[in-house]
C-alpha cells in the first residue's frame, strides 16, 4: 500500500475525524498495512488484541460462536470501517473473531505507536474518546431496535442505512447479514422477496436492490 492508501485510511475512520491534519498525520506516519485473503482470520477469541484495524478494500466479519457452536454475527465492516479500537487504550484479551469475507487489506495502528503519540499529544485521546462515546450509543441504539422489533422492520432499516440514492448495494452475503439482524437466511430471502412482490423493491440482481417505497420501509422502523 503506497502512503496515498494509507493517507486514505486515516482521513476515512470515524474516530479520527475530530482530528486535525497535523494529528492525523502522525497517525498515518505510524500506520502498517497487512493483505488477507477470504476465510483467514485477523484474530480469533483469547487472542491478545494490540492494534487498531481500519477496513480499506474487501468486508470482515465480527462474529461469536454460542455454546452450541451457532455463529453469532456482530458486525460486518467494509472500506473505512475499524474494530479493535479498545487496543489503542491498552492491550485486552478478545472474545470474538475477525473473519476476512472477501480478499482485504487492513491498516493497522499497533497499541505501542498509537501511545507514543498520545504521550506526544494526549488531546488526540480526548478527541478520540468523544467519538468513540458516539459510536457506544449507536451500538446500543441498534442492540435495543434488534431486540424489539420484527424481521420487518429489521430488514427495513438495514436496507435504509445501506441504501445510496435508493440503490443498495449487498457488500456480504445474505446468510452474514441475517445473522446480524438475528433472523434466518430464509427470513430475509422470503421478506425481500415480499417487499419485491408488493412494490416496495426492484430486486435488479442477487446482490443490488432498488428501493421503489421508501416511505413504506421507514414506516415499518418507526
Amino acid at each position: 500500500m503506497n502512503d496515498k492508501q494509507i493517507q486514505s485510511c486515516i482521513e476515512h475512520v470515524p474516530i479520527f475525524t475530530a482530528l486535525n491534519q497535523a494529528e492525523k498525520d502522525q497517525l498515518i506516519l505510524v500506520a502498517k498495512h497487512e493483505a488477507y485473503a477470504k476465510s483467514d482470520f485477523i484474530y480469533m477469541a483469547g487472542d491478545e488484541l494490540e492494534a487498531l484495524y481500519v477496513v480499506h478494500k474487501g468486508n470482515v466479519k465480527i462474529i461469536k460462536y454460542t455454546s452450541d457452536g451457532k455463529e453469532q454475527v456482530l458486525r460486518i465492516l467494509k472500506h473505512g470501517d475499524f474494530f479493535g479500537e479498545t487496543a489503542l487504550f491498552g492491550n485486552k484479551l478478545v472474545d470474538s473473531f475477525a473473519e476476512i469475507t472477501s480478499d482485504a487489506v487492513i491498516c493497522k495502528i499497533e497499541q505501542s505507536s498509537f501511545t507514543e503519540i498520545i504521550n506526544r499529544s494526549p488531546q488526540i485521546a480526548t478527541k478520540m474518546l468523544s467519538e468513540l462515546s458516539k459510536r457506544l450509543q449507536k451500538l446500543e441504539e441498534t442492540i435495543t431496535f434488534n431486540n424489539l422489533k420484527s424481521a420487518d422492520a429489521k430488514i427495513a432499516k438495514y436496507l435504509i442505512d445501506a441504501a445510496v440514492d435508493h440503490i443498495v448495494t449487498l457488500t456480504t452475503t445474505k446468510k452474514n447479514i441475517s445473522a446480524l439482524l438475528g433472523i434466518t437466511p430464509e427470513t430475509f430471502s422470503r421478506r425481500l422477496k415480499s417487499f419485491a412482490e408488493n412494490g416496495h423493491l426492484k430486486l435488479i440482481t442477487n446482490k443490488k436492490i432498488l428501493i421503489t417505497n421508501p416511505q413504506y420501509l421507514e414506516a415499518l422502523i418507526y
